[in-house]
């Protein structure tokens, strides 16, 4: 079962509560970051919008491809910052100077990219080409 086609239909109830929980448990996690300051709420809030469109057994998978996507965005930054490539070069990091990306950085951008690393592996992906 695919989360819009239950959500849309009302068919469906035991996985559109598995979504629902999805999505609320990735809330309380992005809820708890904020809380400890590792990300803001709006990064929060997507968090849990992108976990309820998940089954839950894809949660592991989604919650390290989060973990990559941010990684490899970080790991970009230092090397720009390295190679003395100024950050506001690139228009998607202009507004985030290199001293301030510790509090400032673009998870939304490692969040969405986990979820298109992970929506392959999903229902929703099987259903469309199926």
């Amino acid at each position: 079962p695919v989360f819009p086609v239950c959500a849309l239909g009302g068919r469906c109830i035991e996985a559109l509560g598995l979504h629902r929980a999805m999505g609320v448990g990735g809330l309380a996690l992005g809820f708890l970051l904020c809380a400890l300051g590792v990300w803001g709420g709006g990064d929060g809030k997507l968090l849990g919008a992108v976990f309820l469109w998940f089954e839950p057994s894809l949660a592991f998978d989604l919650s390290i491809a989060i973990m990559l996507t941010g990684g490899l965005l970080g790991l970009v930054a230092v090397l720009l910052h390295a190679w003395r490539i100024e950050l506001w070069m690139i228009p998607i990091l202009r507004a985030v100077p290199f001293e301030d990306m510790r509090r400032n950085a673009p998870f939304g951008v490692a969040i969405a990219g986990g979820a298109l690393w992970t929506l392959p592996s999903g229902a929703l992906v099987a259903a469309l080409l199926s």
